[in-house]
């Protein structure tokens, strides 16, 4: 698997993989070089907020995503593990972007229903402005032409429109522990 070193020396190392690797994966222990690992898969979805139905990018993520990037929610909550497991509730994480634009920034919206690829997900938390997951926004592009919503990773199977589980489609993102490098990962 090949790793990179990005996020301007933050220790953060990526690779692709596929979902079904990555299951197999996050079930092994942590290697002793990572702090913490998560995963983020794109897709197109519709999602329905205070003013109708509008085509968005969207992402699939694991439970301990955005602890890996250490980002701090606006409001609410992020994806957890408990998020991220069978049987769980559907649950969403929005951009502030996307709660203001389409929940009407409303306080109330956190707890509240949205319907993201003809599934209602509860709101759980809002993301920090400009804040688009592994994909950032270009300085001169606005924050519609981003990630817009997350929900969790469990959900991807039945998931209609996402890759096959067998195809390396989601961005595999991992913390460096103090005093480890990149290249450690690599023995």
């Amino acid at each position: 698997m090949a790793r990179s070193e990005s996020g301007g020396g933050r220790g953060i190392v990526t690779a692709p993989l596929s979902f079904n690797d990555f299951a197999i994966m996050r079930e092994l222990p942590v290697d002793s070089a990572l702090d913490a690992m998560g995963a983020e898969g794109d897709l197109r979805m519709m999602a329905a907020g205070s003013h109708g139905p509008v085509s968005i990018s969207g992402a699939f993520v694991s439970g301990d995503f955005f602890r890996t990037l250490r980002t701090v929610p606006l409001r609410g909550r992020f994806v957890s593990p408990e998020d991220d497991r069978p049987a769980a509730a559907p649950v969403a994480v929005v951009t502030e972007y996307f709660w203001r634009t389409h929940l009407d920034g409303r306080a109330d919206a956190i707890g509240g229903p949205v319907l993201l690829g003809g599934t209602s997900f509860t709101v759980i938390g809002v993301a920090p402005p400009r804040f688009h997951g592994m994909q950032p926004l270009d300085p001169g592009q606005d924050d519609s032409n981003g990630v817009q919503a997350w929900i969790p990773l469990v959900f991807a199977p039945q998931w209609p429109s996402r890759p096959s589980l067998d195809t390396a489609w989601l961005t595999v993102v991992g913390r460096v522990k103090a005093g480890f490098a990149a290249a450690d990962l690599e023995r």
